[in-house]
């Protein structure tokens, strides 16, 4: 009897083991947040921009968003505030002029552009949900292929 006892603790021991390790696994398990391959092309424009006409010297988050920095809550809180406070300097005339474009044009683009404001949001929000900026990778997007198009002597033969 106590032969059969102590099998079933055993038994319940080990289970308990295997439990709490696939809990932990679960925990450690990462999720992957994807920088939009248009905010990445926006940054690097900014970079190409801030190095031929100079334009401030906090590069850091384009850095980051071209994936050659760590991503931090910081910086995609940054990328927020930013936005939230320079919507108006689109309006300024030298905006996206491409001979001499206004400092503030250079900074929008340094941000990832105006999608980089919608993706900080929404990882914003989805990192305040799980309260663990830990358990996210940030992976560098890529372009969508050009979809194929057909000439109207090909969607005639094919119709």
């Amino acid at each position: 009897m106590t032969n059969t006892l102590l099998s079933t603790f055993k038994l319940q021991q080990q289970l308990l083991c295997l439990s709490l390790l696939l809990a932990e696994r679960e925990d450690d398990e990462k999720k992957i947040i994807v920088i939009p391959f248009q905010v990445i092309l926006s940054a690097t424009r900014g970079l190409e921009l801030h190095s031929k006409f100079g334009g401030g010297r906090n590069i850091t988050i384009a850095k980051m968003l071209i994936g050659k920095r760590p991503v931090s809550l910081e910086h995609i809180n940054q990328i927020v505030e930013f936005f939230e406070t320079h919507e108006e300097d689109r309006e300024d005339p030298m905006w996206g002029n491409k001979e001499s474009p206004s400092v503030d044009y250079i900074h929008w683009c340094l941000m990832g552009g105006s999608l980089a404001y919608k993706w900080a949001v929404d990882v914003k929000r989805r990192i305040r949900e799980e309260s663990n900026i830990n358990k996210y990778i940030f992976e560098l997007g890529k372009p969508h292929p050009k979809p194929k198009t057909q000439t109207l002597l090909e969607r005639v033969a094919y119709s």
